[in-house]
Formats: structure tokens, sequence, C-alpha cells
């Protein structure tokens, strides 16, 4: 890990607060909703994320996002002043604000963890293309949500 990725790492984990839930009805919720892309953990990351705002959910997992977002539509969570990370997104900031080739090797050394990474992984010349392409496609598919971190991140 390059000392830039490990620094924004810090950085990241002392902005960190503890995530409380105190609303009632959002627990009963998440003990009760069944859904195979939304499991109990997301459901707390999302509930609390949405009490404690401003907040950033970070997550690779796409599907649980399109259920977000309905739930969203559906007047469950409000979440407005929560900001989503994705994966695809995260990896993209790695490589512009550390070591591009190191980041490159390391997920090239392990593709088949998961699928979108693998296909945009495929080509390195038109990794960013793919990347963005991704990442402009969940955006599109979930555009009650609001996505992605200050652009000066680095």
């Amino acid at each position: 890990m390059s000392d830039l990725v490990g620094t924004n790492s810090l950085y990241f984990v002392s902005h960190s607060e503890p995530v409380t839930i105190s609303d009632e009805q959002a627990l009963d919720v998440i003990a009760q909703l069944r859904t195979p892309h939304l499991d109990a953990g997301e459901l707390i990351l999302t509930f609390g994320a949405q009490e404690n705002k401003p907040s950033n959910l970070f997550t690779g997992d796409k599907r649980a996002l399109k259920v977000v977002n309905r739930m969203q539509h559906n007047g469950v969570l409000a979440m407005e002043g929560c900001h989503m990370l994705l994966l695809e997104e995260a990896i993209r900031l790695l490589m512009m604000c550390g070591d591009r080739d190191q980041v490159i090797a390391s997920i090239q050394s392990r593709l088949h963890v998961d699928k979108a990474i693998d296909i945009c992984f495929r080509d390195i010349a038109s990794v960013d293309d793919a990347l963005k392409s991704y990442i402009e496609s969940i955006r599109s598919q979930c555009s009650l949500l609001s996505f992605g971190l200050t652009p000066n991140i680095c």
C-alpha cells in the first residue's frame, strides 16, 4: 500500500464516528424486511446513514443499492443528506490519489472477487472508461440516491 493510500485511510478512520439508530420503527423494519438483495447488516448501515446525516455509505453491493433506491421511492427511507460511494468509485479514487499501477496490479491479481470489477479490468487501456460507464449506469438506475464524495478528496 502506498503512503498516500495509507494516509487517506487514516484520514477516513480518524473522521469516522459511531452510528446510532434510535428510531424504533426503523429497527422493526430491519427485523421484518425480507429481501434477497438487502440483508440485516446492510439495512442497519442504511438506517444508520439515514439517521446520522450528513453521512456516507460505502458499498460494493449494487443490488442492495437498487433496493435502497426503491425504499426511498416508497417513502420507507429518507436518504437526503446521505451520499453513496460504490466500490468502483473507491477504486477510481485509489487510482487517482495513489499509485495507479499498484492498484491495477492488486486488482488484477484478484479479479474474480467482483464480476463488475472483473469486466472493467479486462482491458487496462479502457479501465477508466469502463469504471466510469459502470458508475454512471448504477447512478442512473438509482436516481433517487446521491453518489460520490468531494471532488477534491485527493
